[in-house]
């Protein structure tokens, strides 16, 4: 185990709260993938139909997801994890307590997109157990296609 993966605190999981806000803001403002606003962020955490988590090491910030129900479907908007920890087990473990809370809800399928060249999120995805079901051309803008993924349990 490299001193990466043996590093501590452990993260653990939850939805955001109120207090959280801020902070969320901060951190997903560092992500030039993820546009969103605190008003999205305070509508979405009043939303029933919506889950956004965090994943925290002690009191910092280290993942952020953000996803809508639809039962029996679910789609993942965003996921970010910060720079440094990477690679360690936090997007896995932010998917993972997404599909429970999904689960308990009747969710038994799984959506999302990714962008086409980013072929790390696409492994990423893969891994988790999503499979490549549609292209979405130009979806992210001129010659910026989408890649539609499904996870069925």
């Amino acid at each position: 185990m490299t001193a990466k993966e043996n590093s501590f605190p452990f993260p653990s999981f939850r939805p955001i709260r109120a207090e959280d806000a801020d902070a969320v803001i901060e951190f997903v403002g560092a992500v030039p993938e993820i546009h969103v606003s605190r008003e999205n962020i305070v509508a979405s955490m009043n939303d029933p139909d919506h889950l956004l988590l965090i994943a925290t090491a002690g009191a910092k910030i280290v993942g952020y997801l953000s996803a809508r129900f639809m039962p029996p479907e679910s789609e993942i908007f965003d996921i970010a994890v910060r720079a440094d920890d990477r690679r360690t087990g936090v997007g896995k473990g932010l998917i993972d307590a997404f599909m429970r809370e999904a689960a308990s809800r009747g969710v038994d399928a799984f959506f999302l997109e990714v962008a086409d060249d980013n072929t790390t999120a696409r492994e990423f995805y893969g891994r988790c157990g999503f499979a490549e079901i549609a292209k979405r051309k130009d979806y992210y803008g001129a010659g910026k296609s989408a890649v539609v993924m499904k996870k069925r349990v």
